[in-house]
C-alpha cells in the first residue's frame, strides 16, 4: 500500500509522505521527542519511513547525533532566521487522491467522512493540523552538501554498513510534522459500483487525552493506519513529572530534502576505495573515458525519449531505485534488487538527467521543490518517469558550477544572461576569457552576476573555504570541450 500512498500524495506538493511518520524507537529520547530535523542526514527508506543517520546542522557531540560520526565532521551553522515556519493546515485537515470526496458527517461533527467509487486512493488526515518548516538558505546548504557529500556516502556504507545505493542519502531541508494523524489507502482491480465510505473519529482516552480511530463501510482491500499510540505517548514521558500532560509534535507526514547523486566513475571509486564490491564486468570502463552523448532528455534536444539499455544513466552504475545491478564481490558476482531504500522518489529521473547531459560533473544535487514545482493541479498520481523528464526539459537548464550539477529555472536571471553570450555555454570559465565578445569588464559583471545567483549575496566562495574558483558549464546539445 506504500506505493499507493506515496504515487497519490505526492503530487499535493508537500514532498516525500512517510507511511511511517513516527521516529525510530531506538534514537536518543531526545530525538524521539521532537522528531525529524532540519539538517537531518538520512535515507528515506522502503518501508515508508526516514532512516536517521546524524544531523549536519548540530554539534558532533549533541545528545541526538550517534557517537560515530562522519570523518572529519564539521556542522552547518544554520541561523533560525534563515528558517521559514508556518502553519499550513489548520485542525480538521486532509488531503487525498482527487477521486475521493469528503462526506458531511450527521453522527459525529467533529469526524471526517470520505467516499469514492476509484479502483485505488489514499487518505491523510491531519485532525490538529500540522505545522511546517523549511530552510531559506538553500544555496549555502547545497554549498556545503557539495563539500561533503562523498564522505557521506563513505560514513553511510563503511561506518554505519547501510546498502545504500547512487542517490540515497537525503539531506532534510522542510518537513511537515504534527501531533496527531491518520492514514487510509484503498485498491481494487475494478472501479466499484457503489462507493465505499471511510470515517476517521476521535476517541477518548484517559491516560493522553483524545486519540483516533477509522471506522471502515467497505469490503475493498484496505489499509488503515492512525497515530500516535496512546502507548507510545506514555513512553517518551517516561514517568517524568515535568513531561506529564505533553504531547509531542514529533509525527513527520512529509520531508523535502536536498539529493545527491555522484557522476557513474566517482560512485564506483567509492566502491572500490570501501573494499565492499567491485564494478562488475561490463562496458562502463570505456564508457568512463569517453563521456557520453548528450541526453535525449536533456533541454534543446530534438526528442524525448526515454534511456535504453545502453542509455548513459544504464552504464552509469549509479544503481537506479529498483534496478537489478551485477557487482563483483570478493566471492565472485552477484546480482540483486535495491531494496534498502524507497524505490520511487523523483529525484532519481531528475539527477540521472543532470549527469547524463553533464558528464563532467562529480555530482548532481537537486531539491525536491525541482521536481514539486512541475506537478499540476490535474495530476491525480505521480507523473510517469517520461511525463517528468519532459517537464523537467521544459522548464529547467542544467548548468555545472564546480563539478556540481544544478537545475535552474530557465525564466531565472541566470538563464537570461547565460544567453547573452557563447561563452558562458558548455565551455570552462578561462576559455570564456579568452573569446572576443564582450568587454573584460562585461565578462567580469557577467561572472559577479552568476555568483550571487548560485552563492548568493556573500558572492564568491572564500578560498579558505577549500573550494575552488567558479568555473562554468552549461548544457549545450553541441558542446565543444
Amino acid at each position: 500500500m506504500l506505493d499507493i500512498y506515496y504515487r497519490h500524495l505526492a503530487p499535493k506538493g508537500r514532498g516525500s509522505p512517510l507511511w511511517i511518520p513516527e521516529p525510530n524507537k531506538q534514537l536518543p529520547i531526545e530525538y524521539q521527542r521532537t522528531g525529524m530535523l532540519l539538517g537531518d542526514v538520512g535515507i528515506l527508506a522502503a518501508d515508508g519511513s526516514f532512516d536517521f543517520l546524524f544531523n549536519a546542522c548540530l554539534p558532533r557531540d549533541h545528545p541526538v547525533n550517534p557517537q560515530r560520526m562522519p570523518e572529519d565532521y564539521e556542522p552547518f551553522i544554520l541561523d533560525p532566521l534563515d528558517v521559514q515556519r508556518q502553519s499550513e493546515f489548520k485542525g480538521a485537515s486532509h488531503l487525498s487522491s482527487a477521486s475521493i470526496k469528503r462526506s458531511c458527517s450527521t453522527k459525529d461533527l467533529q469526524g471526517l467522512e470520505f467516499e469514492s467509487t476509484a479502483s485505488e486512493g489514499a487518505i491523510l488526515t491531519m485532525p490538529v493540523g500540522s505545522n511546517s518548516a523549511d530552510v531559506r538558505n538553500i544555496i549555502l546548504l547545497r554549498r556545503y552538501a557539495a563539500l561533503h557529500a562523498e564522505n557521506w556516502y563513505r560514513y553511510v556504507v563503511n561506518i554505519r554498513g547501510r546498502e545504500a545505493e547512487n542517490g540515497d542519502v537525503r539531506f532534510v531541508t522542510g518537513f511537515d510534522k504534527t501531533t496527531a494523524w491518520g492514514m487510509a489507502t484503498f485498491a481494487n482491480s475494478t472501479e466499484q459500483r457503489d462507493s465505499f465510505q471511510l470515517r476517521f473519529r476521535a476517541i477518548e482516552d484517559g491516560t493522553v487525552g483524545k486519540m483516533y480511530r477509522w471506522e471502515s463501510h467497505s469490503g475493498m482491500a484496505e489499509s488503515l493506519r492512525v497515530g500516535p499510540d496512546a502507548s507510545e505517548v506514555e513512553a517518551l514521558r517516561m514517568n517524568d513529572p515535568q513531561e506529564e500532560g505533553k504531547e509531542y509534535e514529533n509525527q513527520s507526514l512529509f520531508v523535502r530534502t536536498l539529493n545527491v547523486t555522484l557522476q557513474g566513475n566517482v560512485w564506483r571509486k567509492l566502491k572500490q576505495e570501501l573494499g565492499e564490491v567491485d564494478v562488475g564486468e561490463g562496458d562502463e570502463d570505456e564508457h568512463e573515458s569517453q563521456p557520453p552523448e548528450p541526453s535525449p532528455w536533456a533541454p534543446n534536444a530534438d526528442h524525448q525519449a526515454g534511456p535504453s539499455s545502453g542509455s548513459p544513466a544504464t552504464q552509469r552504475g549509479s544503481g537506479s531505485v529498483g534496478a537489478r545491478l551485477t557487482f563483483k564481490t570478493r566471492g565472485g558476482s552477484s546480482t540483486r534488487k535495491l531494496t534498502g531504500a524507497l524505490t520511487f522518489h523523483p529525484s532519481r529521473i531528475l539527477n540521472d538527467m543532470v549527469l547524463d547531459a553533464m558528464p563532467h560533473a562529480r555530482m548532481a544535487i537537486t531539491e525536491d521543490r525541482h521536481w514539486m514545482s512541475i506537478m499540476s493541479e490535474h495530476d491525480a498520481v505521480l507523473p510517469s518517469d517520461e511525463e517528468l523528464r519532459q517537464r523537467i526539459s521544459q522548464m529547467f537548464t542544467f548548468y555545472e558550477v564546480e563539478g556540481v550539477a544544478i537545475l535552474v529555472e530557465k525564466s531565472d536571471s541566470a538563464d537570461c544572461l547565460a544567453q547573452q553570450g557563447p561563452y558562458l555555454q558548455a565551455i570552462p570559465a578561462e576559455k570564456a576569457r579568452r573569446t572576443s565578445m564582450g568587454s573584460p569588464a562585461g565578462i567580469q559583471a557577467l561572472q559577479d552576476s552568476f555568483d550571487k545567483l548560485i552563492f548568493g549575496s556573500r558572492g564568491r566562495f572564500n578560498p579558505s573555504e577549500k573550494v575552488l574558483p567558479l568555473r562554468l558549464r552549461r548544457y549545450s546539445p553541441n558542446r565543444e570541450d
